[in-house]
């Protein structure tokens, strides 16, 4: 249908082969153009879609995987709190790449962890642009809430792991603000 490929019949099997290889060149470039036809169409759509608050709903580890990119894309200063010991043992596969790569980017990154996470706290604080403390045991939470850029995600730690991401600015001012004030609370690790 495009004049890209021709058949010829031999012995009554069909043979195709290439008409012309700059057809191939043809077919992508008039995909291009269409693209370029529609691209201020989907830039406007996509800037309203960023003014108005909504939210989505990630499962599993490729959820958390998703959630971990997002964090490095917008390359802004990430708060988290509430964050349980298994946390890490379920994000194993790929949480200590995720801070290599945040540390690269010279992204910070502050954690208010449960009390029973002593040994990640003190491994965080061993890495650059990293600060991580604990609240006292009778504020421990099943579930982490992390606030970066317009972003806040909360994670609840079933199996599988359910994350839920809502966009809105008010939200995540008001969430930077709760931080703060349970930072206020925190205690260094003792290790």
């Amino acid at each position: 249908a495009r004049g890209v490929v021709a058949y010829i019949l031999k012995q009554n099997v069909k043979c195709y082969q290439i008409t012309n290889v700059e057809n191939l060149l043809n077919v992508v470039k008039e995909k291009e153009l269409r693209l370029q036809e529609i691209l201020p169409q989907l830039s406007l759509y996509q800037k309203q879609m960023q003014k108005q608050d909504r939210a989505m709903v990630l499962e599993g580890l490729s959820g958390l995987k998703a959630l971990t990119d997002d964090m490095l894309t917008l390359e802004k200063t990430i708060y988290v709190f509430g964050v349980p010991k298994q946390a890490s043992v379920l994000m194993k596969g790929f949480i200590d790449l995720f801070h290599k790569r945040r540390i690269k980017k010279k992204v910070w990154m502050y954690h208010i962890y449960n009390e029973d996470s002593q040994d990640r706290i003190a491994f965080l604080n061993s890495l650059s642009f990293t600060e991580a403390v604990y609240l006292p045991r009778e504020y421990d939470s099943p579930a982490t809430t992390l606030v970066y850029s317009h972003k806040v995600a909360f994670v609840i730690w079933s199996e599988p792991a359910l994350v839920l991401i809502v966009e809105s600015e008010r939200m995540a001012e008001a969430y930077v603000k709760y931080f703060s004030l349970l930072h206020s609370l925190t205690k260094k690790s003792v290790l």
